[in-house]
């Protein structure tokens, strides 16, 4: 009973669709009856060509009342409450969209596969549009897609319905009307407006045939991908549409618009700066989804992956392997060859972000320098909320704008979901972003310690860092957790997505009400913490090949803003730029927790790499201040235009180099720009020295924070060096760690009746106290502001080439001079570059944590005591390294 009632309403609907649509589309259908007759009727695999939106209902329509199909439907027609009764009635299996590399997308495609094979195996008839989008130049183009193949190999004698629909190329809802993707809702609403402007019944009509043809398993089942797809292309490319077939909307307005070319540009790269070993290794991935080596012709920047064989699918997979490779990020999928290369240079095509919203620039703060009031951090972010009330505090893409106000409300009401988390510590795995901010204030609210997880060095080490603090769950969301692809054994990920669900309104309306009436409610709630105890950990390479787990306590945070503010004298007005995720000690202090705790707006990007986001959102923004690393602050500016630096006051760098030639870039493209460079280590809470605005000095690293002593020693005797000599920096203030938490390294030393960090960097000091970085004692190098450890790389190789009587087999050293990174491994085997990259990736390294060449030497240099000559090696490193 229930199933006949279902299928009258799918009729009944069926049939109301096919006489709307008569209102427009006048339908011959070819071959139907004749394709059908003498075979059965069931466990059919219909697939039609897609020349646009609106061919799906119009196929939907035509065959329903003989074979019932089971269509497939993006998973975004889910969402419309229009659509669902209908999908479910039909029974509709969900597939995601492929466009955006995606994990969860990949296993979602391969389950409706899966149900598109069963169904067929119990007599249900299944639609599958095996081209996977919409027509763009008027013809299908299936290139390597593997979907129908895919079911086939798993229901061999299954039936095809091949159906081709010609007189739609040229309809507003395809590319052929102006040659723009088309948004269907919004000309679904000016269908209706025509619709109703020629009295219901007297729209002009498009004219359409529907071809028919059946393929019985004897004809296709010894075809293979290649062959398959050629035959479904050719059948429905049999009639190609030559030009747009434009039909007036109005019996007597025959006005429309003209075609543009938008859609189809070739992309234009600069194909020169590419670097030839990493255009050598995508082209590696690319073989090992072909099964073969690129030939000559194909390596070109405008060939499209789809004609080299590869599927949606498999190219969303290629996508991922690159962004876990190269530590870039992209939006869309790359069409083209020249696109991967892009995305692994982090120089592909990206969305320009969204426009600030209207109240960012209204209530800008007062122009006077910031103050920090409270002895706790989160006692710190409860005063500043409170004192800056309704003012914009932070923003992102995603979350929008939130007040101090709101951003107080939030992280109070998340507070009593983490609370809930029995462990004192929790890990935080998120980019930088309104909500990972919300996350951190909720924490401390909570009294939670959070614990700060790197997920760009790959699984291997951030499964390290998760042990080796204790941490039993994590804090992420689904959504980022997707396109990473990390994941910790024994560590249980907490998706925000589900816990915000489980906020009451009844505790938002309670908060808004203290917020407007009782505001001291809010001051009374905040946990009592001891100023040495930990706030937050985070972790740093160093030069061993575990990371070593670093707490920094409130006292050491507290203070190293407060003596950051005195020294930089940033002003309750500015607009920060906020980019570095928080498990980067200067993203953590200096772009998430210092500006809001000073009552300074700061508006977030997740995508350190978008360089043109990131100028875009400076522009939008009015951003007075950017702080980061010379590598993604160079991105910045390569991918500006004139114009979006203008608001750009300050610009501050830190944790590489800054070289002349970049900081003089600056200074051409934004001359009202004040370029102050800094130092600062993660175990100093973390900035050490900065250049003062209006006193700073060509090439150095700046002076010394106020209460920060710092001491210039001679490496190998401990006693201090001359004024202008080189040595080891030593650093004593209280803005310096306790120690290494689980790690029998005692990194300090006294004298002089203080307590001194031995920083492992070499520095110089002038005699007005300026300082001048001078090179690293530990092997291990910067890239895009992270540390890479080299001898975590090369104990990779170790474990596969170990020494033998005649000394090592391996070493890997590098250079990160003049901020660019160039690591190699010398070896005395032949293996390659991809090969070697391929065993990184298998042990968990990503991003940054690759090697850029292999030398092959026939025995390894060592010193008289046997050991591995590393100077000698970096000596070559720096000599390869191109530039």
């Amino acid at each position: 009973m229930a199933f006949s009632l279902k299928r009258s309403l799918s009729s009944a609907i069926a049939y109301t669709v096919r006489v709307l649509l008569r209102l427009r589309y006048r339908v011959e259908v070819v071959g139907l009856n004749e394709a059908l007759k003498g075979h059965n009727k069931s466990g059919l695999l219909i697939l039609p060509n897609h020349p646009g939106y609106t061919d799906p209902a119009l196929v939907f329509s035509q065959i329903w009342p003989i074979l019932h199909p089971r269509p497939l439907s993006w998973e975004g027609n889910w969402k419309s409450p229009a659509m669902v009764p209908f999908l479910g009635l039909v029974e509709a299996i969900s597939i995601p969209d492929l466009s955006r590399p995606s994990l969860d997308a990949r296993e979602k495609m391969k389950s409706a596969i899966n149900k598109i094979s069963k169904a067929l195996h119990a007599g249900d008839n299944q639609i599958l549009w095996p081209a996977g989008r919409i027509q763009r130049d008027g013809s299908d183009r299936l290139g390597g897609n593997s979907g129908v193949e895919t079911i086939l190999r798993e229901a061999p004698n299954t039936d095809l319905l091949l159906i081709r629909t010609e007189g739609l190329w040229g309809s507003r809802f395809g590319f052929g009307f102006n040659g723009r993707a088309p948004g269907f809702s919004r000309q679904g609403l000016i269908i209706l407006g025509w619709l109703i402007s020629s009295f219901i019944f007297f729209m002009p009509k498009r004219n359409l045939k529907m071809h028919f043809r059946l393929l019985t398993p004897d004809q296709h089942s010894f075809l293979d991908r290649t062959d398959l797809n050629r035959l479904l292309e050719d059948f429905y490319n049999f009639q190609p549409a030559s030009q747009p077939i434009r039909v007036p909307y109005h019996p007597f307005l025959s006005t429309l618009p003209k075609m543009e070319e938008s859609e189809n540009q070739p992309e234009e790269f600069d194909i020169k700066q590419f670097r030839p070993e990493i255009i050598k290794e995508v082209n590696h991935f690319i073989g090992e989804k072909i099964k073969r080596e690129l030939k000559i012709e194909e390596i070109n920047h405008q060939q499209k992956i789809s004609d080299l064989g590869i599927d949606s699918l498999d190219l969303a997979e290629l996508t991922l392997n690159v962004e876990h490779r190269y530590g870039f990020h992209t939006e869309n999928v790359p069409q083209t060859i020249g696109a991967l290369w892009a995305l692994a240079h982090g120089t592909g095509p990206k969305p320009l972000p969204k426009s600030a919203p209207a109240g960012w620039i209204a209530k800008p703060g007062k122009n006077r320098v910031a103050s920090m009031v409270g002895q706790s951090i989160p006692e710190a972010l409860v005063r500043s909320c409170l004192k800056h009330g309704n003012r914009p505090a932070l923003a992102d893409d995603n979350s929008g704008m939130l007040t101090f106000q709101k951003f107080l409300i939030g992280a109070f009401a998340l507070s009593f979901e983490i609370g809930k988390i029995s462990e004192s510590r929790v890990g935080v795995m998120l980019p930088a972003s309104v909500g990972n901010d919300v996350v951190l204030f909720a924490c401390f609210l909570s009294g939670k310690v959070p614990v700060l997880l790197n997920w760009t060095t790959g699984p291997i080490i951030t499964a390290q860092c998760a042990k080796n603090s204790g941490v039993k769950s994590f804090l992420t969301s689904k959504k980022f957790m997707d396109r990473v692809g990390i994941e910790i054994p024994g560590v249980t990920p907490l998706f925000l997505e589900e816990i915000r669900a489980g906020i009451k309104k009844t505790t938002l309306i309670s908060l808004l009400l203290r917020a407007k009436f009782n505001p001291s409610w809010f001051l009374r709630k905040i946990p009592h913490v001891a100023a040495d105890q930990p706030a937050v950990v985070l972790f740093t390479s160093g030069s061993e090949k575990a990371p070593k787990a670093v707490p920094l306590t409130h006292n050491n945070l507290l203070s190293n803003q407060k003596a950051g503010i005195a020294h930089l004298k940033f002003l309750e007005s500015d607009v920060f730029l906020g980019f570095l995720p928080a498990f980067h000690s200067f993203g953590l202090s200096v772009t998430s927790l210092f500006p809001i705790a000073l009552g300074i707006r700061v508006v977030h990007h997740p995508d350190p790499t978008d360089g043109a986001a990131l100028a875009h959102k400076i522009r939008n923004y009015q951003v007075n201040v950017i702080l980061g690393t010379p590598t993604f602050l160079g991105m910045i500016l390569d991918r500006s235009t004139p114009g979006d630096l203008a608001s750009v006051r300050v610009a501050v760098f830190g944790a590489e180099k800054l070289s002349a030639n970049l900081a003089d870039r600056f200074q051409l493209a934004a001359p009202q720009m004040e370029i102050l460079e800094g130092y600062g280590i993660t175990e100093c809470g973390p900035v050490v020295s900065a250049n003062p605005p209006g006193a700073t000095k060509a090439g150095s690293l700046g002076l010394p924070l106020p209460g920060t002593r710092v001491q210039i020693v001679d490496p190998d005797l401990g006693e201090p060096v001359k004024t202008g000599q080189r040595g080891m920096l030593l650093v004593s203030s209280a803005s310096v760690f306790p120690g290494y938490e689980g790690s029998e390294d005692y990194p300090f030393e006294q004298r002089e009746g203080h307590i001194w960090y031995r920083t492992g960097d070499l520095c110089r000091q002038d005699e007005a106290g300026y300082l001048f970085f001078e090179g690293r004692l530990k092997r291990f190098l910067k890239a895009g502001g992270e540390m890479v450890s080299l001898p975590a790389l090369e104990d990779s190789f170790s474990k596969r080439f170990p020494p033998t009587e005649n000394g090592p087999a391996v070493a890997v050293e590098g250079t990160d001079d003049h901020g660019r990174r160039w690591i190699v491994l010398f070896c005395n085997k032949e293996i390659k570059l991809e090969e070697a990259n391929s065993v990184l990736m298998a042990d968990g390294y990503r991003g940054v944590y690759r090697l850029d060449q292999v030398v092959v030497l026939p025995q390894i240099p060592v010193l008289g005591s046997g050991k591995t000559d590393y100077k000698q090696l970096r000596a070559q490193a720096i000599k390869l390294a191109p530039g």
